[in-house]
Parts: structure tokens; sequence; C-alpha cells
């Protein structure tokens, strides 16, 4: 969010990350207000974001993975905490 991968991440090899996964026939789609060096390099897809409204995406994002039953509640119920308050309020339900 709001960072060019393979322009501000050092010592992550970012770009070897993007290179490796479009070999491997991964979809790379760059969400974006800015067309950036990344987008143009390993981007199947530039989709330019209006700026500032990257958290109300995710969000939106998100209720559709959980409208469609979509995420990995295995690894959910694994590894995080928290789901089922993040989920209500996803999904505008009420919380106390």
């Amino acid at each position: 969010m709001g960072l060019e991968p393979g322009k501000y991440h050092h010592r992550v090899n970012t770009n070897w990350y993007l290179a490796q996964a479009k070999e491997a026939g991964a979809r790379i789609v760059s969400v974006d207000p800015r067309y950036t060096s990344s987008a143009a390099v390993f981007a199947h897809q530039w989709i330019p974001i209006r700026p500032g409204t990257d958290g109300a995406m995710l969000l939106a994002m998100a209720h559709t993975i959980i409208k469609e039953n979509l995420q990995n509640q295995k690894f959910l119920d694994t590894y995080t905490l928290g789901f089922d308050k993040f989920k209500d309020y996803v999904m505008g339900m009420r919380t106390q």
C-alpha cells in the first residue's frame, strides 16, 4: 500500500520474488494511483485507484472473500486471533 516494491524495499529481494512469481505463471495486478516501474515490469494489469482509498478497497475485497466463503478458515483458526470480530465488522454486524 503506497510503496513501489521494486524501488523502496531494500534487502528483501522483492523484484526477484515478483519475477519468480510471474515466471511461474502468477497473475500480478498492481493497484496504485501511479503507474510505477514495478507495475510496468511485473504487472499483467494496472488498476489506478484514487489516493487514500486503499483501506476501502481492502475492506471491499475482504467482504467479497468472506461473503463467498473463499477464506482458508483452517489457517485462520490455527494461526490468527480476532477473525470473528473482523468478519462481523466487514459484514456490517454490530458487535459489543
